[in-house]
């Protein structure tokens, strides 16, 4: 039976018995948190945990499609006895068509062809509560059972969810809730216990984390907008609200079971770090320790920066604007490259280094700088520039200094993101930061959207924006502030003129990114005829690059370490491969450029 019939808005059951069986269907938009909180809201499903089942996806029409800002966590599966890695089905998936799928939705809209299910999912309830069994049980099998059960026949519960997008509209989840927990007129008691948390917390929490906080600074973050009267009953909601030890035992078992040692680490240690070390390519080793990490609270990580002479010569030639910018989705265990870019005086961007983390948070974006920072050589052409490696504490890695980088100390300003975790590295190593104005406008636009800004009005806010930056003194940027904020009383009123200001005093206007935003600070550069980056779109173009290297798929890291050093034996795997050099790496010929235009 086509389970698409009959689908409406509205419920087509009354809610005065709901373990009557029913048939109930609605639409909600693919992505975001909408399938999750309208199934978590249900009048049937709200007290339960759903399981995930299979998801069927027809990959030659489309296909899920990747989100850097999510974290995705892989793991390993045997599939007729070949292991392959694979990742869990997300609420908030997003997917799009293929060429082949667009075609055939052309097709479908047109009338020439007939529709079909695109993705198919199931979910179903675990049958935890007093839920009745097939074998008659009530919470639990009768003694006389006998089926050999498997972890999805749904023999606990009948209660299942079956979740479509057909190929006519990739935009719009079909779901259909079947089943009831017990019979007609029997009581229903849910199960007892801790919830698991939501798919949308579980997010919030590793985003938090990933700013460099520990496991209980992320559960005071996430409490910080409860007010206290509200507590115990928010507290109640185990999903959406996990107490301070859940939060903690979360995210320590999350990293204990992600913790980059799947053996992909351990090649590259083997194989390519003795030759990076030997030919001075490698800026930093560290190694992580996930049982350290447990037990001490301290946030470490698989920390590798790799750099060569040219690229750090051009970083002193070049040493106005430092860009550094995080890439996700290169390396299939989740880790981040972060590349480290001056623009030369002809325009170009000249990278300085390439730094793959394990996890892109304060401590080891920290590290990746403080490794530049003390590998700059001095700017005297005579100089031979030597430098030596120092060993982690416990043998956890490699740490490289060029003597002469404290004859001139190294001290750029930064060019970040709107990023917490970079901007506190930045302050730990008494380094200036800037932000990116394309981001900056990014960010301001998304918020103006939300709040159903005009694009003229939109317009007007950003251009009082820069005018604001623009100012000569900080005495004069107060000045244009409270012009700014006068703006915004004339263009609107009520509600949403209170949280535009709130959103622009707490988010631009707060110390931390005042002065990342002024000109003010760039100003002296300007004042000496240095050249000054507004943007990273060097940084960006560089990304590309690096993802069209590798395919702009997930790749192991020796692969990835590959394509930035040019060693093969990081490539090959094997030990007893050669470790010289067999193509010329992407900090060869992007840094070269600086030698040629001197």
């Amino acid at each position: 039976m086509d389970l698409i019939r009959g689908y409406n808005d509205s419920e087509t059951e009354s809610d005065e018995n709901e373990h009557d069986q029913f048939l109930r269907t609605f639409h909600v938009a693919v992505g975001g948190n909408e399938l999750e909180n309208s199934l978590t809201i249900h009048q049937l499903l709200k007290e339960i945990d759903l399981v995930s089942y299979k998801r069927d996806i027809k990959k030659k029409y489309i296909t899920p499609k990747e989100d850097d800002n999510v974290e995705r966590f892989s793991f390993k599966i045997n599939r007729n006895n070949h292991e392959i890695v694979a990742t869990r089905n997300r609420y908030s998936d997003m997917f799009i068509l293929t060429e082949e799928g667009k075609e055939k939705q052309r097709l479908i809209k047109a009338g020439l062809d007939k529709d079909s299910v695109a993705v198919y999912w199931t979910i179903y309830c675990p049958g935890k509560g007093t839920c009745k069994r097939v074998c008659g049980g009530i919470g639990t099998c009768d003694e006389g059972c006998i089926s050999q059960r498997k972890r999805h026949d749904r023999h606990n519960c009948q209660v299942s969810v079956t979740a479509k997008i057909m190929l006519s509209d990739e935009t719009k989840w079909n779901v259909c809730i079947r089943g009831s927990h017990t019979d007609s007129g029997s009581e229903w008691s849910e199960p007892t216990g801790n919830r698991k948390i939501l798919e949308r917390v579980k997010d919030n929490i590793m985003v938090s984390r990933s700013y460099g906080l520990k496991p209980f600074e992320v559960f005071r973050r996430q409490i910080k907008d409860l007010k206290e009267p509200d507590m115990e009953t928010e507290f109640k909601d185990t999903r959406t609200n996990p107490t301070d030890k859940r939060v903690v035992d979360f995210i320590k078992n999350t990293e204990n079971r992600h913790s980059f040692s799947s053996g992909q680490w351990t090649a590259v240690h083997h194989l390519a770090v003795n030759e990076l070390r030997n030919s001075g390519q490698l800026l930093l080793y560290q190694k992580g320790n996930a049982e350290e990490a447990a037990m001490d609270d301290i946030d470490r990580g698989y920390v590798l920066a790799v750099s060569n002479q040219s690229a750090l010569l051009s970083a002193r030639k070049n040493q106005a604007v430092l860009g550094i910018d995080g890439k996700h989705g290169l390396q299939e265990d989740g880790a981040a490259l972060m590349t480290a870019i001056t623009q030369h005086k002809d325009g170009f961007g000249c990278p300085t280094s390439f730094t793959i983390m394990s996890r892109e948070n304060s401590d080891n974006i920290f590290n990746a700088l403080r490794a530049i920072k003390e590998n700059v050589p001095c700017p005297d052409d005579e100089c031979d520039h030597p430098f030596r490696y120092f060993e982690l504490p416990n043998n956890q890695g490699y740490r490289r200094v060029t003597q002469c980088s404290r004859v001139q100390e190294y001290k750029p300003l930064v060019m970040i993101d709107k990023f917490e975790a970079s901007a506190n590295a930045c302050q730990r190593l008494e380094l200036t930061y800037v932000l990116c104005w394309f981001h900056l406008v990014k960010a301001v636009m998304e918020k103006l959207t939300h709040e159903s800004v005009s694009l003229h009005d939109s317009y007007l806010i950003i251009l009082g924006f820069k005018i604001v930056a623009r100012a000569v003194s900080e005495e004069r940027a107060c000045e244009r502030w409270q012009m700014f904020l006068q703006v915004i009383d004339l263009l609107f009123k009520d509600d949403k003129q209170i949280r535009l200001k709130k959103y622009f005093i707490e988010e631009w206007w707060c110390p931390k990114w005042r002065y990342a935003w002024l000109d003010i600070t760039r100003r002296p550069l300007a004042c000496n005829g240095s050249r000054t980056m507004t943007t990273n779109n060097c940084d960006e173009n560089l990304n590309l690059k690096v993802a069209n290297c590798v395919g702009g798929k997930r790749k192991k890291v020796s692969i990835l370490v590959f394509e930035l050093t040019g060693f093969e034996k990081a490539k090959s795997g094997n030990e007893a491969a050669v470790g010289q050099k067999k193509k010329a790496s992407l900090l060869d010929t992007h840094a070269a450029k600086t030698i040629c235009h001197k």
